[in-house]
């Protein structure tokens, strides 16, 4: 909790925060939208205390993480892409 207050801080989203961690992950919509060039994610910390959050949310497994997983592989994509010096697909021009 105390990461995501403080990178929400700094990259000026510090009122798209929520009083708790689970409604701060609720917002992740709002969040990514944020910031246009940047796809930011809240999430809870990764541990295996975490199961039990988990299996109560489970809107996060099925909601949240398909977006970051499609967010990754385009990162990815288009960072292959450069290093094959090939130009962005997003940036190609007919």
């Amino acid at each position: 909790r105390a990461a995501q207050a403080y990178h929400m801080k700094r990259l000026g989203l510090s009122g798209l925060m929520r009083p708790g961690l689970t409604e701060t992950v609720q917002n992740w919509r709002e969040i990514r939208a944020a910031l246009p060039h940047t796809r930011l994610y809240p999430l809870p910390h990764p541990s295996w205390r975490n199961t039990g959050w988990l299996r109560r949310h489970p809107w996060f497994e099925a909601e949240l993480l398909p977006e970051l997983r499609a967010d990754i592989a385009a990162s990815l994509d288009r960072a292959r892409r450069v290093c094959e010096g090939r130009p962005d697909k997003n940036r190609e021009t007919a």
